[in-house]
């Protein structure tokens, strides 16, 4: 769980920061990845080595011992904390 909830916000980074090196508005003064397709390529790479190392994470549990329960409880942890998310940002949207 601990991999999970640590890694879980880089897969948030990882998918935004394309869309923010695309973006011409925002001025960058430093930049490492000048091409646009060399960002893109390395940041699926990133994103789906990470989010391999969740799922694997998560079925360890059960291929180990078969402990089905362990893996149900740590996929709920992300998923209520995200859903409760998206209900407290909708709430505060309509304010």
């Amino acid at each position: 769980m601990a991999n999970v909830s640590m890694t879980l916000p880089y897969l948030f980074l990882v998918y935004a920061f394309p869309k923010f090196k695309h973006n011409r508005d925002i001025v960058k003064p430093f930049e490492v990845y000048k091409s646009p397709r060399l960002t893109t390529v390395i940041s699926w790479v990133v994103f789906l080595v990470v989010l391999g190392a969740n799922v694997f994470t998560l079925i360890q549990p059960v291929l180990e011992n078969g402990d089905i329960q362990s893996t149900i409880w740590m996929l709920m942890g992300p998923l209520l904390f995200g859903l409760l998310g998206i209900v407290w940002y909708q709430r505060r949207a309509r304010k």
